[in-house]
């Protein structure tokens, strides 16, 4: 009875093992796969640190802008009160927004 176990579990062992095998080598095959694909995806992810980039240093130049528009309409020679002030920040950032949406 005993015999009669032992070799259908050696077979079992032997294919569990051949299995496992064909897995690792399935699997490394992934990580270089993945690996490749993650040396190909650099560039992209450059390109949209730089995009992001550019964005921040324009929308930063415009806040800027529209600070400076204020410091001049209330304390040039407009003399604007600071609610007149903000009115023309507010109009210069909606047609900024406008524009930006425009596309010009």
């Amino acid at each position: 009875m005993a015999g009669g176990l032992v070799v259908p579990a050696i077979g079992f062992i032997s294919l569990y093992c051949k299995l496992k095998r064909r897995e690792r080598s399935s699997v490394q095959s992934t990580k270089d796969q993945r690996f490749k694909l993650s040396r190909s995806i650099i560039p992209y992810i450059g390109a949209l640190a730089a995009a992001l980039l550019i964005n921040s240093l324009i929308i930063g130049v415009q806040h800027a802008y529209g600070n400076m528009l204020m410091t001049f309409a209330v304390l040039g020679p407009l003399a604007m009160t600071q609610r007149e002030g903000i009115y023309l920040t507010v109009v210069f950032g909606t047609s900024m927004c406008f524009g930006n949406l425009n596309g010009k």
